[in-house]
């Protein structure tokens, strides 16, 4: 079964509509919470909500657009187009890294919370996952100038 455009930008739409809210939230509990990014699982849900605000914002709302006039409608010269659409293809890319590699830090770190109870204060310190979490946007950016 094939969704229609207009079916798949109500869609993004509703996905739009319940993500900006619900991590606008967590970010701002956050940052008004600052004593609790001393805590590694803070900090990566954070992290979390920042990559997925960066889709909601930077992402979902060209798709609505693109899907509903059923194509790529941004800029006014086909090199702007061009240059519109590989940035979004860019932060799409961003986010959904950033988002599998925060998901994979957060299962280790629940790893050693659970099973390794003796090692996580040690190995999973909020400063090591600070580290980790810049190194995944830096990285992530890097790897994607590469190409």
């Amino acid at each position: 079964m094939e969704l229609k455009a207009p079916a798949l930008a109500f869609i993004v739409l509703l996905h739009l509509l319940l993500a900006l809210p619900t991590n606008l939230f967590v970010v701002i509990y956050s940052l008004s919470h600052c004593r609790d990014f001393k805590q590694g699982a803070t900090i990566l849900l954070f992290c979390l909500a920042v990559s997925n605000l960066i889709m909601a914002l930077l992402y979902m709302p060209f798709v609505v657009v693109a899907t509903s006039a059923d194509e790529w409608i941004f800029g006014n010269t086909d090199h702007i187009r061009q240059v519109l659409c590989h940035m979004h293809g860019f932060v799409y890319e961003l986010s959904i890294t950033v988002t599998n590699h925060v998901i994979v830090v957060i299962s280790i770190e629940r790893f050693f919370y659970i099973v390794k109870v003796h090692l996580h204060s040690k190995i999973m310190s909020w400063k090591v996952i600070t580290v980790n979490m810049a190194a995944v946007w830096v990285s992530n950016d890097a790897v994607k100038r590469v190409k």
